[in-house]
């Protein structure tokens, strides 16, 4: 006699699923495997572009290299990005300093 296999819930639409499916038979989504940890929220790519363009900028580069659901190349390309984006803001704000200064300078007949 067949012992029955566990069930697990649709991390979706909460349905209960076979253990040895792979996917939820009412809403079509992939279920994950029983025995895999989740992934947690701030392994993502959007979270980490987030942190990267609005928060952290170049501080963001532990989120990038840490993280164990990238591969090696969008690791590469994250971190290229990063950096990129560093140095672009970097030099603006140069040049935002520099002509502010023009402009007191000017303003006060220096």
């Amino acid at each position: 006699m067949d012992s029955p296999q566990p069930s697990q819930a649709c991390p979706a639409c909460q349905a209960p699923a076979d253990a040895a499916a792979a996917f939820c038979s009412r809403c079509g989504k992939p279920l994950a495997p029983a025995g895999s940890p989740r992934a947690k929220w701030h392994q993502s790519v959007g979270f980490i572009l987030v942190m990267i363009f609005f928060v952290l900028g170049p501080l963001a580069l532990p989120l990038i290299v840490k993280n164990p659901r990238l591969s090696p190349r969008m690791r590469w390309v994250l971190v290229g990005i990063t950096l990129l984006y560093t140095v672009v803001v970097i030099d603006a704000g140069r040049r935002m300093v520099s002509s502010m200064t023009a402009a007191f300078n000017s303003t006060l007949g220096l």
